[in-house]
């Protein structure tokens, strides 16, 4: 009888042991998993963008795949493993020899869905231009204005930022050197509260208003504009650069695509040295690989090459037998991915600013 009572005391803390593992492995492991997915997706992300910025490179089409859904299938196996048996018969106290432990396998079999991105929806997204609410919103993001313009737009006013893209093979690096000073002495102004960014709009379309807090502001805006004399407010608008009639601080801006912002940051792609030794015929790139395409992209985004898979990289791809990277200490390069990223997302998606609008009189 009091064995019997052992088993079922044995049987119940079991038990209890069980049901309390069934309640704790599955939610404590919820943070880890999430965590994990995580960071899995964000690297995948990292390598498709690093991968069609290197396809375009080389002259080839940049394709998109999205994750549609991520179900992740939980399954808890439990039981007990125990021995019962007769202590040793030649004891002078023989008894019941029992002993036993809870068995508990925990474990997750997640199942991801892609889909291509594609259609006339999504081509149109890539192809164009960006507008200049969308480009307000990356200025209000946290990036500074030097590097958003830089890479959004191909002209302010008669300031050019090079061609809006590579397809057409060039032998040469394009001179930008009065746009570079321009944004570089900007972002100076804006850093130190001489010049605020507002958005409004001119002619119902969306525009960026410039507002000088200080002459000194007014006067070096004018300076690197070549604008005839100061003004207090500029605005930057999507304007024709002909139309002579609208008023000198209507500065007429030009922007890129999605599709033209890539090909921008591909020229800064290194090139193996067995693909130079063609370069002559661009049989190998859509750039010329011995020319330093750094200065005219700033460096935003440089990718390495290697012969071997580099061991510290934030982002990697092997192409063509070559591995393709971003080194973990480039924080300009890393940089530069996530703003490549918001720029997908919002020319990719159809998101409502809904931004304050004020209406300022330009003369």
């Amino acid at each position: 009888m009091r064995i019997l009572r052992s088993r079922k005391l044995l049987a119940g803390g079991l038990c209890l042991a069980l049901l309390s593992a069934c309640s704790t492995v599955g939610l404590g492991d919820v943070p880890q998993n999430r965590e994990n997915y995580n960071k899995a997706l964000d690297s995948s992300e990292n390598e498709q963008f690093l991968m069609n910025v290197v396809r375009m490179h080389y002259g080839e089409n940049p394709y998109f795949v999205g994750v549609d859904s991520i179900t992740a299938a939980t399954s808890l196996t439990a039981g007990v493993r125990g021995t019962f048996g007769v202590n040793n018969v030649w004891a002078p106290i023989n008894g019941v020899q029992w002993s036993g432990s809870p068995q508990i396998a925990f474990s997750q079999t997640p199942t991801i869905t892609y889909s291509p991105v594609q259609g006339g929806k999504f081509a149109t997204g890539m192809l164009a231009p960006l507008t200049l609410d969308k480009i307000y919103l990356l200025l209000q993001s946290g990036y500074n204005v030097k590097e958003v313009l830089k890479l959004t737009t191909t002209r302010i006013g008669s300031l050019s930022n090079g061609r809006s893209s590579h397809y057409v093979a060039s032998k040469s690096v394009p001179n930008t050197s009065d746009f570079d000073n321009f944004i570089n002495t900007l972002d100076d102004l804006v850093d130190t509260n001489q010049v605020t960014t507002e958005f409004t709009s001119y002619e119902s379309q969306p525009a960026v208003f410039l507002y000088a807090t200080t002459e000194y502001g007014a006067k070096t805006l004018a300076q690197g504009l070549k604008l005839s004399k100061p003004y207090q407010k500029l605005i930057f608008a999507n304007t024709l650069v002909i139309d002579k009639s609208q008023p000198e601080n209507v500065i007429s801006i030009s922007t890129r695509s999605f599709f033209n912002v890539m090909a921008f940051l591909s020229n800064n792609v290194d090139t193996p040295a067995v693909d130079r030794s063609e370069s002559e015929n661009y049989n190998a790139t859509l750039v010329d690989p011995n020319l330093d395409w750094s200065k005219y992209t700033s460096n935003m985004l440089h990718v390495r090459e290697s012969s071997s898979e580099p061991s510290n990289a934030v982002a990697e791809v092997e192409y063509d037998s070559h591995w393709y990277y971003i080194p973990d200490d480039d924080d300009l390069s890393k940089s530069t991915l996530v703003l490549l990223k918001l720029i997908y997302s919002l020319q990719s998606g159809e998101v409502q600013a809904n931004l304050p609008l004020i209406t300022i009189p330009i003369n």
